[in-house]
């Protein structure tokens, strides 16, 4: 009877709400139909009698069990990291079919979902194809578990597992086996069915549209909303049978990468427990017809601190087939290698970037190109994704600190800056916060989407028993996220409820961060902007207040409100106002004696520098200087009418205001000024610098 209950909401009919929640809710790009071109945003403007509609040919095919949407078009996605696409295994077939039919696989797939949720068949050790969950969660709990059993003097091994073709090999009607041996039966089963076996396709390519095909005995159609619900019920019981009997031996998964860590008090122990998992998912895969793949860098295995590297076996059996001991593995986007130093991940990321970067700059330089704001939306797009993803797991100071010195160059580029200019400063100018701060905020994030999750989840419990273990590392990291919930609770008092006010204290331990609602947990966009800036603004006070400012400037994510259409010569002259080291300022007479005798200004009274052209140079429009001065005022850096020594300070807490901005760009390009700015290499001397006005 209690079957009965929970299996009905896989049965009962469609209605017209349900159809227009998943309408609603429902991100997907254009789909085809019927050869039209059917857009998401078409459908939400769906009436109710169409909706009604919907609805009622939804329930009729599944109360037929029949699947009326069968025929797709096949078109193909290159693989990334593929030496050659000579070979049809190069590429990622990808279904388009109905777009109608894509909103009840959305609404069979959240029925089956809920289903299984309701018996408690939920894999915990999936991080795929589930919400909330991520890669990071799949590396961190991996890279601390490994870095946990070493601190404890264990040797570990890994072994990480590939599938060949995944969703290709997928046992159609073992799936529907497995669905019947968990309840799903009747009409939906039915459905299930008729979605998997009665599909015809036609394979796109160039516009061409080839005869149409059967589908065979094995495979889910990729690009399918409900198949990755499906291979995710599909693989969930690979690990079983050698998880519940022995706590050395875990699993992690995400979608169809796998990973068994096995430990022991010793190779021996290790190599035992090992072999029990490779003969348990050997007959898995024999018993459900999957493929893994044991060629080199795609099934291997790895030891960790083990005193004797050369005792343990090169080479290991998994299905009859042969597989390798290695020093190093990519998981995930991540090479982990035998000593976890993730320097040779630090070291391809880094070729990646330099590369990356070099191909940018071609389209920009001091003069001409891409402007200050489309480089920094490059570098975002290009570098930090890559540089911040898994930062959580593979950076450290000594990878942070190479990785530095090009997006210095970066940074240094952007402002299009001659010589060498403070790099926390020239991050000021960009609105970009350096690399560490940005790699905070990323742990942040993480371990506040932990903290958001429901008490029995995997990640949360495992995050906790490392706080409670001492693990300094989880422990350094959560206190960022303890600052951030004071921040909260300081700037958006609101924001958190009464119930958690008790906790909020300065005695508050890492442990009790556990104990907080959702609601206190949660941040918004906003939010975690403003607290970047925060952490941006305390570490830059803190680095220049040691090399002896007497005043510091004001950090902003928000660029500079340079005006629409400004050329990147004219934007490279406005942003050189705001550091020390430009081509506006004094020290410029060294590189050529014989030209510029010495320091002063045209005017003769002190150094030409930004902030003299300025405030008091004479050779500047006296109304112009009067509405710079009075700008300069807003953020309280004049004193008494002058600015003290540290004045291109008080012009960086300005240069966010759109008003100041173009007084300086009026200011540059007045020939008056006589700027000492273009600086180009002399024909007739090669190596000596000449100077030309504006």
């Amino acid at each position: 009877m209690k079957n009965f209950q929970y299996s009905s909401m896989l049965y009962s009919p469609i209605t017209p709400d349900e159809v227009q929640h998943t309408i609603k809710g429902n991100k997907s790009t254009a789909a085809s139909f019927d050869n039209l071109e059917v857009h998401p945003s078409m459908l939400k403007h769906l009436g109710p009698i169409a909706i009604h509609a919907l609805s009622s040919l939804f329930s009729l095919c599944l109360r037929n069990g029949k699947w009326i949407w069968n025929s797709s078009n096949i078109i193909f996605l290159k693989k990334e990291g593929k030496s050659s696409y000579d070979k049809a295994g190069s590429y990622r077939p990808i279904s388009i079919s109905s777009y109608f039919g894509k909103l009840l696989e959305r609404i069979l797939a959240k029925r089956l979902e809920s289903y299984l949720m309701s018996i408690g068949l939920i894999d915990s050790n999936q991080e795929g194809f589930s919400k909330g969950r991520n890669t990071i969660r799949y590396l961190h709990r991996l890279t601390a578990g490994i870095k946990g059993d070493i601190k404890k003097r264990l040797t570990v091994l890994c072994l990480f597992i590939d599938f060949e073709k995944a969703f290709d090999s997928v046992w159609k009607k073992g799936l529907i086996v497995k669905l019947w041996k968990h309840g799903v039966h009747g009409c939906y089963l039915g459905t299930i069915d008729s979605f998997l076996s009665g599909r015809t396709v036609s394979l796109l390519l160039n516009g061409f549209i080839g005869p149409v095909r059967q589908c065979l005995e094995y495979g889910l159609p990729q690009g399918s909303v409900l198949s990755p619900i499906l291979f995710k019920f599909f693989v969930f019981d690979m690990e079983d049978e050698c998880i519940q009997d022995h706590d050395q031996i875990k699993a992690f998964k995400f979608a169809d990468d796998g990973t068994i860590k096995v430990s022991g008090k010793d190779l021996n122990e290790c190599m035992f427990y090992l072999e029990i998992a490779l003969q348990s998912i050997g007959g898995w895969t024999n018993r459900w017809r999957m493929v893994i793949n044991c060629s080199v860098n795609k099934t291997e295995v790895i030891c960790f601190n083990c005193q004797d590297i050369t005792a343990v076996p090169n080479t290991f059996q998994l299905c009859g087939n042969t597989i390798h001991l290695t020093d190093s593995s990519k998981v995930l986007g991540i090479t982990l290698d035998r000593k976890l130093s993730f320097k040779q991940h630090s070291e391809n990321m880094l070729n990646n970037l330099i590369y990356h970067w070099v191909c940018i700059s071609r389209y920009t330089n001091r003069n001409w190109g891409l402007n200050q704001r489309v480089l920094v939306c490059l570098a975002k797009t290009f570098m930090f994704s890559t540089l911040f993803y898994g930062s959580l797991v593979w950076q450290t100071n000594a990878n942070l600190m190479q990785l530095n010195r090009i997006w210095y160059k970066v940074a240094k580029s952007a402002i299009g800056a001659v010589f060498n200019v403070q790099q926390a400063i020239a991050e000021v100018v960009l609105g970009v916060p350096p690399l560490s701060v940005m790699g905070r905020i990323v742990s942040v994030k993480h371990y506040l989407k932990a903290l958001c999750t429901s008490p029995d989840d995997i990640h949360r419990n495992f995050l906790l028993e490392e706080v409670n273990s001492g693990n300094s590392t989880i422990i350094s990291q959560m206190k960022d996220v303890k600052r951030f919930i004071e921040w909260k609770h300081g700037s958006h008092a609101g924001s958190i409820p009464s119930y958690d006010l008790p906790l909020l204290n300065d005695a508050m331990s890492i442990e009790e961060l556990f104990e907080l609602s959702k609601k206190t947990c949660h941040y918004s966009k906003r939010l975690m902007i403003g607290f970047t800036e925060f952490l941006w603004q305390e570490n830059l006070q803190h680095q220049l207040q040691l090399e002896g400012w007497s005043q510091i400037p004001k950090v902003s994510l928000a660029p500079l409100p340079l005006p629409h259409g400004t050329t990147r010569e004219m934007e490279v002259l406005v942003m050189s106002l705001f550091y020390k080291n430009n081509l506006l300022n004094s020290f410029l007479f060294r590189f050529d004696r014989a030209r510029w005798e010495s320091p002063l200004c045209l005017c003769g009274e002190e150094e030409q520098t930004a902030v003299h052209l300025l405030t008091s140079c004479t050779f500047t429009e006296e109304d112009i200087r009067k509405e710079a001065n009075y700008l300069l005022s807003l953020g309280n850096v004049v004193q008494n009418g002058r600015l003290d020594s540290f004045g291109h300070v008080s012009m960086l807490n300005c240069s966010r205001d759109p008003r100041f901005i173009r007084i300086c760009k009026s200011m540059v390009e007045n020939e008056s000024l006589n700027l000492r700015t273009h600086i180009s290499l002399s024909s007739g001397m090669p190596g000596v610098l000449s100077t030309q006005r504006l």
